[in-house]
């Protein structure tokens, strides 16, 4: 930026000085006038000369052509067409005077016949000819109207000498007042110039040149206007304006006297300055070295001394300038020592020794002296300069270098390391006695004599050192194999440098060799141990890593060491630390109880955070009378305590259940049997008996159903009930048990369902899933005695949802139908909630309820592959959560019930029943329903009746149609007669009755070919309609 502003300036500068020049043409100082002539100066061209001589060429010649080329437009018509050559000579004029300048301010050094005098005497040779020859032919061309005759052949010469002189005059002034201005410190400034040597001194003389040539002009033009002057002008017009041309001519030349001798006045003063500033600056070099200067005349008196000098000895310069050498030093040490030295040189030589000194304050010096003769301009020796430079340091350090080489050289042949120097060639240059020692030589020289390559066991080891190389500097220690002069093998760890000469050519190698073969095989066996240590490190980690509970090891301070991941785990679970924290507690237990405090009860101390189990213990690591480690091993037995009570609740399950499939058996043949007579009994006299035995009747028949439900509700907790299940659609089914059991529902409950647009299709039995449905249905009204809210949802679970069964306490996730049942009553605590589905469980009072729903409820769901969960809070309700698998089959269209009994149309039945009460009452069920009935009390009974019946005889045979027989029978099963009835009559009909029996039984009846298995006790409606569908059945 301030180059760009230095540029912008100096352009405006040179324009403006240039349109000055033009405007001070027209008063341009005349000389001489003739009638159709006059002869002036055109001042106004010192302004662009300036610029040039100032600046340079270029802006020269802009300030040249700003100013119109300086041309005289006034003049053209008496010049004729001699203007085409004036003009253009004016401006290179210009820039031959601004290249000149350029040139002697880009050299240090120029010599004379560079100034711009001199060069403007070749300008002028060349252009003045081209006034002799060029303008006289354009002025013949267009005469002037103060010689119309001329011609080429006649150009008076007497005008053209005048001309010529005119230019050469005019050149030389316009460069004279170019060179003062040039030399006036404001000029200078103006032009942002330099500032001269001495330039204040300059300026006031070229400005009292000035003056003096001012006050001429005034004095003349004052002695001239009282002695001589003829005209009535004032005299301030006879001092500027209206002046004689001789008298003009007389002032200006007053004028460039005192102008020239200011210039030569000042360049002398300027050259005078910049002596003394070389003086100056000589001066200061001597007095700020180091070294001690003097000089001193023929008689050995001191002329003149440095700072340094006077600084060594102590002493004021007048104490030593005008003194003798003996004065100063001494006569002892100056005869000695200085004078026939001094008078050696005094005869032209120069002289240069050492010696000791006695310094006043640093005490005796080692001095390095020399001696020079001082030369004047006539060849003679007028003096002695005397140098001299303390080397006291040097000489020290010299015989410190010396003492260190020889103790260096001592240590070299002590030292019980090998040292030794070689060539980049191999030849060994110096070895000490612990090398040869230890590469097993006799003598030294005998090594000396061995080249290096033989000596390497692995000549690789070589290449690599070689290639290793840098400048100067110490090599990284390479440990190698050498071979000794025995041939045995050795480690030696190689350390040495590179000494090189001045072109960095290798000159050199000089290093160390150590014996490092024990250390070596030590380092072997060293390694071996580390990698076995940390094979079984690594093990042991694996192992830690690997075991399921977690491991940590914590230090002195209780800081975490070391822990596996699942400790890692259970610590930020437990105290929210990592590996290098403090330990300081955990759960809400200082970590002070598990170092020092048994447990309350077994081996392991126990935290519990939020719903997490945890167990802890502890173990020192003694490795002294404090321990100063301690293992922590932590458990996390929340599944393992969940798993265990899904265990224990599993274990009561089947027990409960092995009990209820003992008992069911004989219990539902009791209840098959009253059921059946109190059914027969009102049946048969429902219109003749007395209403309380009819009631009596009715209530033998609810209190046997309810009896049966107990244990079938034993039975699916227990999971030992069969079901049969086929595609269904809850959607339809739900609403039709809603319809139903909003009879059970008081008014004050809100009783809702809702469905989304999916498809609801799962593999179920229906009465199981109607009889969950209607248990948490009568839990959720039980919860609300008040009133409040029922609400039943079904929904489908997406893909990626991870839920959480309460009932096995596992997660899983995927595609399910969930039938949500909440409610809005008081919720289930904390304390209730872990036993809802355990049987008998129940917060009811005595007499309200057996505790078997919900189990009822999980059996069933379980029985289904299915999962359950519950979300509760405490005055806000409940909700369970049944989740039973996708099904991908078409549902099943349920048909209408029956109204009426289906009765028989003579078919034959075989009944088979080993209680004899029951075979009896069935019996006359059947007979009842329009069948005809073949009894047995077994099945080898039954089976004698059934050939009986047969009889050998084709014609005299009866088809029996349907066998109903019980499954547990003394003699002969109800299966195994079957099979036997079959290979007499392989399309035999078959329906099993049992009071018990589980899923896979039920399977395996299926396969035998028993077409339906009726559950005791049974309804008769269901009974008969199952007879009917069996006997219809292709």
């Amino acid at each position: 930026m301030a180059f760009k502003s230095d540029r912008n300036y100096k352009t405006m500068i040179s324009i403006l000085l240039g349109l000055l020049g033009f405007y001070v043409n027209f008063h341009a100082l005349n000389f001489a006038q003739f009638p159709n002539l006059k002869v002036s100066i055109l001042m106004g061209l010192l302004f662009p000369l300036l610029i040039a001589l100032a600046w340079g060429w270029k802006y020269g010649l802009l300030s040249a052509l700003a100013g119109g080329c300086q041309s005289m437009w006034w003049l053209w018509k008496s010049d004729g067409y001699g203007f085409l050559y004036a003009v253009p000579v004016f401006t290179l004029w210009v820039v031959w005077h601004g290249a000149w300048s350029d040139y002697r301010r880009n050299r240090e050094a120029t010599k004379w016949y560079h100034g711009m005098y001199a060069v403007e005497l070749l300008f002028r040779v060349f252009s003045e000819l081209g006034f002799y020859t060029v303008f006289r032919w354009l002025v013949s061309l267009n005469p002037p109207p103060w010689a119309p005759e001329v011609a080429w052949t006649y150009v008076d010469y007497t005008w053209v000498h005048f001309v010529v002189v005119k230019h050469i005059v005019t050149a030389y002034i316009l460069l004279l007042v170019s060179n003062v201005l040039l030399n006036i410190g404001p000029v200078r400034r103006f032009l942002r110039l330099e500032q001269r040597v001495g330039q204040r001194s300059t300026t006031h003389i070229v400005g009292a040149s000035i003056l003096l040539g001012l006050c001429l002009w005034v004095i003349d033009s004052v002695i001239v206007y009282l002695a001589f002057y003829d005209g009535g002008a004032p005299f301030p017009d006879a001092l500027v304006s209206d002046i004689a041309p001789r008298d003009l001519f007389v002032r200006n030349l007053f004028v460039l006297m005192c102008l020239i001798a200011g210039l030569l006045v000042s360049r002398f003063v300027s050259h005078l300055k910049r002596a003394e500033e070389a003086l100056r600056r000589y001066e200061h070099i001597i007095s700020v070295t180091g070294e001690h200067m003097s000089f001193l005349d023929r008689d050995y008196i001191y002329r003149a001394v440095n700072e340094a000098y006077l600084q060594a000895h102590q002493k004021a310069r007048q104490e030593i300038v005008g003194h003798s050498v003996a004065d100063l030093l001494g006569a002892d040490v100056f005869e000695q020592l200085v004078k026939e030295k001094m008078d050696r040189c005094l005869t032209g030589q120069e002289i240069h020794y050492q010696a000791w000194f006695e310094f006043p304050g640093s005490g005796r010096r080692y001095m390095d002296v020399a001696y020079y003769p001082y030369v004047e301009a006539d060849g003679a020796v007028s003096g002695v300069v005397v140098s001299s430079h303390d080397t006291t340091e040097r000489v020290r350090a010299e015989e410190a270098l010396r003492e260190s080489e020889e103790q260096y050289r001592g240590l070299f042949e002590r030292v019980p390391i090998g040292l030794y120097r070689s060539t980049p060639e191999g030849q060994i240059l110096d070895v000490n006695p612990a090398m040869v020692q230890m590469l097993g030589y006799p003598d030294r020289e005998t090594l000396l004599a061995v080249n290096t390559v033989e000596l390497f066991a692995d000549p690789d080891d070589r290449g690599e050192e070689m290639a290793s190389l840098r400048d100067d500097k110490i090599m990284p220690s390479f440990k190698m194999q050498l071979r000794r002069r025995d041939g045995a093998v050795i480690w030696v760890r190689d350390t040495f440098r590179v000494a090189r000469d001045a072109r960095g050519q290798i000159i050199f190698f000089e290093g160390s060799l150590e014996d490092i073969t024990e250390r070596v095989r030590a380092e072997e066996e060293r390694e071996l141990l580390l990698v076995q240590i940390r094979e079984q490190a690594k093990r042991v980690q694996q192992i830690i890593d690997t075991v399921p509970e977690g491991v940590l090891l914590l230090d002195a301070a209780q800081r975490v060491i070391l822990a596996n991941p699942v400790a890692r785990g259970d610590l930020a679970v437990l105290a929210d630390a990592k590996v290098g924290d403090t330990l300081t507690r955990l759960g809400d237990r200082p970590l002070a109880e598990f170092l020092t405090s048994p447990p309350d009860k077994g081996l392991w101390h126990e935290v519990k955070v939020d719903d997490r189990a945890f167990e802890v213990i502890a173990r020192p690591i003694e490795s002294g009378p404090e321990p100063e480690n301690w293992v922590l091993v932590i458990r996390d037995v929340t599944q393992e305590r969940e798993v265990r009570r899904q265990v224990q609740r599993q274990e009561r399950l089947a027990a409960v259940g092995q009990l209820a499939g003992g008992i069911a058996h004989d219990f539902n043949n009791l209840m098959t049997t009253i059921m059946l007579y109190a059914h027969m009994g009102l049946g048969k006299g429902e219109h003749d008996l007395p209403p309380n035995v009819t009631r009596a009747f009715e209530t033998i028949l609810d209190e046997a159903r309810h009896a049966a439900k107990l244990v079938q509700q034993i039975l699916d907790f227990s999971r030992r009930s069969p079901i049969e299940t086929s595609p269904m659609d809850l959607v339809p089914f739900i609403k039709e048990a809603v319809r139903v059991l909003e009879r059970t529902i008081p008014e004050n409950i809100n009783f809702q369902f809702d469905a989304g647009p999916e498809e609801y299709v799962v593999d179920a039995d229906p009465t199981r899933i109607q009889q969950a449905l209607m248990n948490l249905v009568i839990n959720a009204r039980d919860a609300m005695p008040e009133g409040g809210g029922l609400h039943i949802a079904l929904s489908r679970t997406a893909e990626a949802e991870e839920i959480r069964c309460v009932g096995c306490g596992q997660m899983f996730k995927g595609e399910w139908v969930r039938v949500a049942v909440a409610d809005t009553g008081t919720g289930i605590s904390p304390d209730v909630l872990p036993h809802i589905f355990e049987p008998f469980f129940t917060t009811k009072a005595p007499g309200e309820g057996t505790g078997l729903g919900l189990a009822q409820v999980y059996g069933i769901v379980e029985q289904h592959k299915g999962h359950i969960d519950v979300t509760t809070k405490m005055e806000e309700g409940t909700t369970f959560h049944v989740y039973l698998p996708v099904s991908g089959a078409q549902a099943e269209i349920t048909q209408g019930q029956i109204s009426a009994l289906p009765q028989g149309q003579g078919e034959t039945i075989l009944l088979v029943e080993d209680n004899e009460k029951l075979l009896e009452g069935g019996q006359a069920l059947l007979e009842s329903l329009g069948y005809r009935v073949l009894a047995g009390a077994n099945g080898r009974e039954a089976l004698k009746v059934y050939r009986a019946v047969k009889g050998t005889r084709p014609e005299h045979s009866r088809k029996v149609d349907l066998v109903i027989t019980d499954l547990v029978m003394p003699e002969m099963g109800g299966k195994r007669l079957v099979q036997e009835l079959r290979k007499a009559a392989p399309d035999l009909k078959a329906l099993a009755i049992t009071g018990y029996i589980v899923e896979k039984d039920a399977r395996e009846l299926k396969q035998a070919g028993f077409l339906d298995v009726v559950y005791k006790p049974f309804d008769v409606d269901k009974l008969a309609q199952i007879i009917r569908r069996a006997l219809d059945e292709e």
